[in-house]
């Protein structure tokens, strides 16, 4: 079985991503629990947006909120 060819290239972002966080941290002298409130904030924004799509097919509908076509 082989690997699908994406995940090279998500392999390589994950580490990345992983190297900026942590110089984030360490220029700014970010703890833990401050590191782990900003993960949490960008989760939700991220989830926000997915959620409408799911719900609406549409990023800028508010996923709380009914709309004619919904109906």
């Amino acid at each position: 079985m082989r690997l699908h060819p994406r995940e090279r290239l998500v392999d390589l972002a994950e580490n990345e991503l992983t190297r900026a966080i942590l110089d984030v941290r360490e220029k700014h002298d970010i703890t833990g629990v401050e590191y782990l409130q900003f993960l949490t904030l960008e989760m939700q924004r991220t989830l926000k947006y997915m959620l409408r799509y799911e719900r609406h097919g549409d990023g800028e509908k508010e996923a709380g909120l009914a709309y004619d076509e919904d109906e």
